[in-house]
């Protein structure tokens, strides 16, 4: 029981530090895009392509993610057929 409870204590630790990356993340692209709307620069459009680089990357994961418990759901739970003959 106490891995089962340690286990579960990492992964919300480690979702946690994720999502607070990703929202980091996401309001330095905004304020870089409003910086870059008043002043063009070569440098901020490198850093505005490199966060969008991570963001993308965060999303790939994700989404992955929601594959494969998608597809363990399917198939815990999905459509049962049994052909006779």
């Amino acid at each position: 029981m106490e891995i089962r409870a340690f286990t579960i204590k990492f992964s919300k630790k480690k979702a946690k530090i994720k999502r607070d990356e990703e929202s980091v993340l996401l309001s330095e692209l905004i304020k870089l895009q409003s910086k870059l709307q008043t002043a063009y620069s070569e440098s901020l459009r490198i850093d505005i392509e490199r966060i969008k680089t991570k963001l993308s990357k965060i999303a790939s994961v994700k989404t992955r993610g929601t594959i494969i418990r998608s597809r363990v759901r399917w198939y815990e739970y999905g459509e049962k057929k049994y052909f006779t003959i």
